[in-house]
């Protein structure tokens, strides 16, 4: 079979090996009435370029484009809830992919050596089999959901141009040679929950520098983090059991003081640096990220809205918010011109759950207004 396929419409399903090895096939067109698609349906088709897979197909079969050498987009549709093994095994040419939202699971092997740069994985992703990523090596970065609860054996094995990864904090666990061979990798902050980490996990990461643990130490594998950069060194927060000074499982570490350091742990549960300057704004929605922090507010998020915001009746101007960050000292101030302002008889409410705070003056004249200061 060569050049161009277009499959009748009212054909419901393409069978298991249907169009194997057909090396020559460049293109198919697939009708809306297609709700299945088998099992090594266009394997080893390696003059392949693109393919829609249409609406109501629930799931891409095992090894359903392996060996398509030449596949360079794929647009999977909603419907697809899962994603087979070896599914695009060696599909080089395939620089990206959307995973639609439903997705739930990426199965073992299926984007091993593919050419992808970029992907999207959406928050319905729950589990993400052994090697799924594996070999990528022009993948730079690549955001997790925050759904997965184990990082599996090889995930992300040898993908030598990972720059960036962000570990869900849902994460417990990270397999064997998880990282291994990922050269580009400087940095990693692995998440409070994370309770073990397998065997040579970050070996051969010889960029990385540090990895910054957010919680208790974890049960570690041999060799967990043999052969990474010059001076690699393990940091832990002051208040975590488990690690020792001046190293740990044979590595360098230092530990991160949360006197001097208070939002160390919570910039680590939000992805940033434990020493991160909280007087930036870092995504440009004109909240800092110390009055982020001050509220308990997630800063990957657009902030605007989700400010406290003043309540009035007919007597009393009142402001709520949480109170409970260590190193931060909160102001509520008045005035009645937006020009001086004091906060002189502004006396707030003691703390109550959450160490949530509300601030109530009465209203005198014409108007007042109302505003919170918080301070390092």
């Amino acid at each position: 079979m060569t050049g161009t396929l277009i499959i009748p419409s009212g054909v419901i399903s393409i069978n298991s090996l249907a169009f194997y090895n057909c090396r020559s096939l460049t293109s198919v067109t697939i009708p809306s009435s297609v709700s299945s698609i088998a099992d090594y349906a266009f394997a080893e088709c390696s003059g392949l370029t693109s393919m829609v897979i249409p609406v109501g197909v629930p799931f891409i079969g095992i090894y359903t484009f392996y060996g398509c050498s030449n596949l360079t987009s794929v647009s999977i549709p909603p419907t697809v809830t899962s994603i087979g093994e070896q599914s695009f095994f060696g599909c080089g040419r395939l620089a990206s992919i959307d995973i639609p939202v439903g997705v739930t699971s990426i199965g073992n092997s299926a984007f091993l050596s593919c050419g992808l740069t970029r992907i999207t994985l959406p928050s319905t992703v729950t589990t993400i089999e052994d090697k799924a990523f594996a070999n990528c090596s022009r993948l730079t970065t690549i955001a997790m959901p925050t759904g997965i609860t184990s990082i599996d054996d090889q995930t992300f094995y040898n993908c030598g141009g990972l720059q960036t990864i962000t570990i869900p904090s849902s994460v417990t666990s990270i397999g064997n040679w998880a990282f291994s061979g990922c050269s580009s990798l400087t940095n990693v902050t692995v998440p409070a929950a994370v309770t073990s980490i397998g065997q040579n996990a970050f070996s051969e990461c010889s960029s990385l520098v540090s990895a910054v643990f957010a919680g208790d130490a974890p049960l570690q594998g041999p060799s967990a983090f043999a052969s990474t950069a010059l001076g690699f060194t393990i940091y832990f927060l002051s208040s975590k059991r488990g690690f020792s000074l001046p190293t740990w499982q044979s590595y360098p570490s230092s530990t991160i003081n949360e006197a001097t350091w208070p939002a160390a742990p919570w910039l680590l549960a939000h992805d940033l640096w434990y020493d991160t300057d909280l007087d930036q704004d870092a995504d440009g929605d004109g909240v800092s990220l110390l009055m982020a922090y001050a509220l308990g507010l997630d800063p990957r998020l657009n902030l605007r809205a989700r400010l406290p915001e003043p309540m009035l009746d007919a007597n009393t101007l009142s402001l709520s918010f949480d109170a409970a960050r260590r190193g931060i000292t909160y102001r509520v101030e008045i005035s009645t011109d937006l020009q001086s302002w004091t906060s002189i008889d502004v006396t707030p409410s003691f703390p109550g759950p959450g160490q949530r705070v509300t601030v109530t003056v009465p209203i005198a004249g014409p108007s007042r207004f109302m505003r919170l200061k918080v301070e390092q």
